[in-house]
């Protein structure tokens, strides 16, 4: 088991990792809480929804990639476009579709990918913290995302 170094922190790169996912929908930066992986658009949740799309595993599975072999705090944060959780009538708020979006995908990684799941820590930003403005719909999809965050902190 190794921390992440700061030059694996350093890379940084846009776009899918694995043959097969079409577009951009991975996004790999280095941020003041460690390492982030942005996953989100159409591939991973439909509208106003927390089930994981048909496909998404391949992109899931790319993000496993990068976090095993470490034992740092993997945070999976959640997201939602503004408005979004009306659209099926099944969630109050975007919090807590942000926190159910994030719940799947941390659940995909333990059930799927075999993390841990004491290093991971689900967690929502509602639609606070959008990746993109809302005025067209393909820039709403982008806010449609789980980010996945290597911690500093270390796990035993």
């Amino acid at each position: 088991q190794r921390a992440a170094s700061p030059a694996y922190a350093k890379e940084a790169s846009r776009g899918s990792h694995r043959e097969g996912v079409p577009g951009e929908h991975l996004e790999v930066m280095t941020v003041d809480e460690g390492r982030k992986i942005a996953v989100g658009g159409k591939i991973l949740f439909a509208e106003g929804s927390a089930k994981l799309l048909p496909g998404s595993g391949a992109l899931l599975g790319d993000v496993a990639d990068r976090i095993r072999g470490y034992s740092n705090r993997v945070e999976v944060l959640g997201h939602a476009a503004p408005s979004e959780a009306s659209v099926s009538g099944v969630y109050i708020d975007e919090w807590e579709l942000g926190w159910a979006r994030a719940r799947a995908v941390a659940d995909y990684l333990v059930k799927e990918c075999n993390i841990p799941a004491n290093r991971l820590r689900v967690a929502s930003g509602g639609s606070v913290d959008p990746a993109a403005t809302n005025l067209f719909p393909e820039e709403a999809s982008r806010n449609r995302r789980v980010e996945v965050i290597v911690t500093g902190q270390f796990i035993r």
